[in-house]
């Protein structure tokens, strides 16, 4: 079922994208030019988004790496299980030493953008983000739209490019404004 929200998300940004002009670039684009893996080590870890695509605007882009939140995750946990604490301390560690830029060989800023399933849970994450650092809490960007595809997608469709992503940080930004 994850695969198929992840591919709802990119495929609404990518649909918009074409029709404003902006050029789409799916993962595998980006991971050829450093003949890299979806997965960013950090140390004895890795972070392994659930999506990486970038945005080309007539020749400055940024590249962003998805998170779909389903709900089925921890806020926290001991273990070494996924969970909302761990993920935005691997991805603090990822802004903060430009590991992603780095593996995947961009010059582009990398964004992570997270998609939530619940209004509440966005909030909670954003406040999360905000104790982990000035530097997380402008590289992270959330929305909450989560459908059961193909249905609803069909049905009514959020424009993923053109509505506002909220930050930590507070100052949202729209992913088609380049």
């Amino acid at each position: 079922m994850g695969d198929i929200q992840h591919a709802c998300v990119t495929s609404s940004i990518d649909i918009a994208a074409r029709k404003s002009g902006i050029r789409y670039v799916p993962a595998h684009e980006i991971l050829t030019r450093n003949n890299a893996t979806l997965a960013i080590p950090i140390g004895q870890e890795r972070l392994i988004p659930d999506q990486l695509f970038a945005l080309d605007y007539g020749g400055r882009y940024r590249a962003f790496a998805l998170e779909v939140d389903r709900g089925t995750e921890p806020k926290t946990s001991p273990a070494k299980r996924k969970s909302w604490q761990r993920s935005i301390r691997q991805y603090a560690l990822t802004m903060e030493r430009n590991l992603g830029n780095v593996h995947y060989g961009l010059n582009a800023p990398l964004l992570s953008l997270w998609v939530f399933a619940r209004p509440t849970d966005e909030v909670q994450f954003l406040k999360m983000v905000s104790e982990a650092g000035r530097v997380i809490s402008g590289a992270v960007l959330t929305t909450n739209w989560l459908v059961e595809c193909p249905t609803e997608l069909a049905r009514a469709p959020r424009n993923l490019l053109t509505c506002f992503w909220q930050r930590a940080s507070g100052t949202p930004l729209k992913l088609g404004d380049g």
